[in-house]
């Protein structure tokens, strides 16, 4: 018989909280930890994933659920560097121009973000479920820098992965349309 490790006997929000604090005590991530206290971390189903409105976080439950410490670390840096870099706030006109584009930008800085103060992934490891979208061309590079890249040089279709989350306008996140 398996035993049942601390972690799974942890209630979503109380891994939310767990991985918030790891986060703000790591050496490196831990400059991202003060946007953790920033909004709330919210469980919301009617996301694929995980979302933020800039503010916000929200993650899907059955998303989450089965993620390891590690991997639910990664996600919610993954959608604390969409806050600190203002993706959701900074950029409404080019987001409404190119929504799929731009999303698919953002999340090429923020993983790249992650994977150059992890590259073995051993604190934060990439979620089950979805493929992060990584390219160390993109590593260091703005939002509007890598936006410009994809127009100009597309993936091909189906190559470069998925988006882990979705970016909402405060509207969306207000009214629960997503």
């Amino acid at each position: 018989m398996a035993s049942v490790t601390s972690w799974q006997k942890m209630s979503l929000h109380e891994r939310l909280t767990a991985c918030a604090i790891d986060i703000m005590g790591h050496p490196q991530f831990a400059l991202v930890g003060g946007l953790l206290v920033m909004g709330q971390r919210k469980l919301m189903p009617e996301v694929r994933t995980a979302a933020t409105d800039g503010v916000n976080m929200y993650f899907a439950p059955e998303f989450i659920e089965p993620q390891t410490r590690e991997q639910l670390r990664y996600v919610m840096l993954h959608e604390a560097l969409h806050i600190g870099l203002r993706h959701c706030i900074a950029y409404p006109e080019v987001f409404k121009k190119y929504p799929q584009l731009s999303n698919v930008a953002m999340d090429y800085v923020v993983n790249g973000f992650i994977e150059e103060i992890d590259p073995e992934r051993k604190w934060a490891a990439h979620p089950s479920g979805v493929k992060p979208l990584l390219d160390a061309k993109y590593f260091g590079w703005s939002f509007l820098e890598v936006l410009h890249d994809l127009k100009q040089n597309p993936p091909p279709e189906g190559e470069a992965g998925e988006t882990l989350d979705q970016h909402l306008s405060g509207a969306e996140s207000a009214t629960g349309q997503m």
